[in-house]
């Protein structure tokens, strides 16, 4: 893979992250469809006042009939050579809306057994007016996703891999790389990304530091493939092509095999995205409005098919839960306040259990994670629909405070882009630390 940036390339002002999760997608979409020994280059250049980037492969390339609805939500290229890699078919969609935000366009060039050149560009300064998106579309891929990113698949596919998943001695073991230079007796961390970057890069790290890695990049079969390898870490990015993170790791710890392994979480990007991968079907931040929260609500209850939806709003402002109350109760919702994490399970598993619940992440003693994990464990709550609500600026203080309450289930959350190789290794050591002390105190529970 090459990387080349023109000399004569200046500033760019731009959400820094945004543009890292585009080129993120590009360049994974490139090594997906390129064959080994293929050829990747990434290219920067400057022309007046826009940038302009390109991810050229020497892949499968694409069809003229498939270049005109690449752009298209739960879009999968037909030709025969492309089935092998079966996703959402939403990457491209998000990547469009992401460059349209930015003012920007994005187009690609192909030509059928010859490779790709997806070709984007964005204004250098940040425009004064920000251009008018249907943002309704872009919340509409993303619950689409969450509910139907499994049935992408064809159903006899899918069929396949359940049946794989229940025989763990069919399973197939990925391959373990050993540290050049360390002891034989280094511990085993398993990395689960869909990413090959990002999960090459984070093995290259730890087999630096002498540990033994495996890869893994869907969330088929972690549970068993953890049950035969018994890592002592697991990496795992929750947003995988295949399955909900979610449920990978609610499996992971539900599973008297796995629970005590610690699971080190390299995913969220920012606050939203955290109430993703936290299993929310919407997630917004603080002051939320009201149009936005009403949609929300409207379509869970169209999409799941309630005739008087109840309510439950948990969140230790009281001024929060009486702003939200207010917006929603006028619409014909039925509302019930929870002004404690307490007080919000007591409610959730009472006999009047809500439809929709609409969740703080943040409270004192009993935490939002909580409520969810001990609403995805019960049978009869576990596919209630969850909208989060989190603070306007979730900053790492926030994270800190959100690890410190999952330290007793050996679970730890890190943003990608925020931490190096060495926030990464102190990270793995206090997840290990804390497995450890664990062991010590619970010599019955131990692997």
């Amino acid at each position: 893979m090459d990387f080349s940036l023109d000399p004569n390339f200046g500033n760019i002002q731009a959400d820094r992250s945004r543009l890292i999760q585009i080129l993120y997608n590009l360049v994974s979409n490139a090594i997906k469809f390129t064959p080994e020994k293929g050829k990747i280059f990434v290219h920067c250049k400057q022309s007046g006042s826009r940038a302009i980037f390109s991810v050229m492969d020497t892949g499968i390339g694409i069809s003229s009939e498939d270049q005109k609805k690449l752009f298209q939500p739960f879009t999968q290229i037909d030709s025969s050579s492309s089935r092998q890699y079966c996703g959402t078919g939403l990457g491209l969609a998000l990547v469009k809306k992401i460059v349209n935000l930015h003012q920007g366009d994005i187009w690609v060039e192909s030509e059928l057994g010859k490779g790709s050149t997806f070709i984007f560009t964005i204004p250098l300064t940040r425009p004064c007016e920000p251009r008018k998106v249907d943002t309704k579309d872009l919340r509409e891929i993303l619950i689409d996703f969450e509910m139907n990113k499994v049935a992408i698949c064809s159903a006899k596919e899918c069929e396949k891999d359940a049946q794989r998943e229940t025989d763990i001695s069919e399973i197939s073991l990925p391959e373990i790389h050993l540290p050049e230079k360390a002891p034989e007796s280094r511990s085993l961390v398993l990395v689960v990304d869909d990413d090959r970057n990002s999960n090459e890069l984070i093995s290259i790290i730890l087999r630096d530091e002498g540990y033994c890695t495996a890869s893994l990049y869907s969330g088929k079969n972690v549970l068993n493939i953890t049950k035969k390898l018994k890592p002592e870490i697991v990496t795992l990015d929750v947003f995988l092509p295949d399955t909900n993170g979610w449920d990978v790791l609610r499996k992971l710890k539900g599973d008297p095999d796995t629970a005590r392994i610690p699971v080190l979480i390299i995913s969220v990007t920012d606050n939203n995205e955290l109430g993703v991968a936290l299993g929310a079907i919407y997630s917004f931040t603080k002051p939320v409005r009201r149009v936005e929260l009403l949609s929300s609500l409207k379509e869970i209850t169209s999409t799941f098919k309630f005739e008087e939806p109840r309510i439950l709003i948990v969140d230790d402002d009281e001024n929060a839960v009486e702003l939200l109350s207010s917006m929603i109760e006028p619409e014909g919702f039925e509302v019930t306040k929870a002004y404690s994490g307490q007080e919000g399970l007591d409610k959730l598993f009472s006999e009047q259990q809500p439809d929709i619940l609409i969740l703080d992440l943040l409270m004192p003693e009993v935490s939002g994670f909580e409520i969810i994990s001990r609403m995805r464990d019960a049978e009869k709550t576990k596919d209630i629909p969850l909208i989060v609500c989190t603070a306007a600026e979730f900053t790492e203080k926030n994270i800190e405070e959100l690890n410190g309450e999952l330290k007793g289930s050996l679970i730890s959350i890190m943003k990608k882009g925020t931490f190096g190789r060495k926030e990464l290794i102190n990270r793995i050591k206090q997840l290990a630390m804390l497995k450890r002390r664990d062991d010590e105190r619970n010599p019955y529970c131990r692997r």
